[in-house]
C-alpha cells in the first residue's frame, strides 16, 4: 500500500455518507441499550450491530466513490 491508498481511505472517511452511518447505528444502539432488559444482552446486541454497521458505512462510502 502506497501513502495515496491510505490518503484514498482517509478521504472517504470524511463524507456525509460515513456520518450518516455511524449516526444512524449510534441511535440504533441507543434504542437496544433502552429496550434490553440487561447489560449483558445490550452489549451482545450492540457490538455485532456496531460492527456491521461501521462496515455498511464504510462500504456505502465507498460504493458511492466509484
Amino acid at each position: 500500500m502506497s501513502l495515496l491508498d491510505l490518503l484514498d481511505v482517509a478521504d472517504m472517511l470524511v463524507h456525509w455518507r460515513f456520518f450518516i452511518g455511524i449516526g444512524i447505528t449510534a441511535l440504533l444502539c441507543g434504542l437496544v441499550v433502552l429496550v434490553a432488559p440487561g447489560a449483558t444482552l445490550a452489549w451482545a446486541i450492540c457490538v455485532p450491530l456496531c460492527l456491521a454497521g461501521l462496515f455498511l458505512s464504510f462500504r456505502w462510502q465507498s460504493q458511492a466513490g466509484d
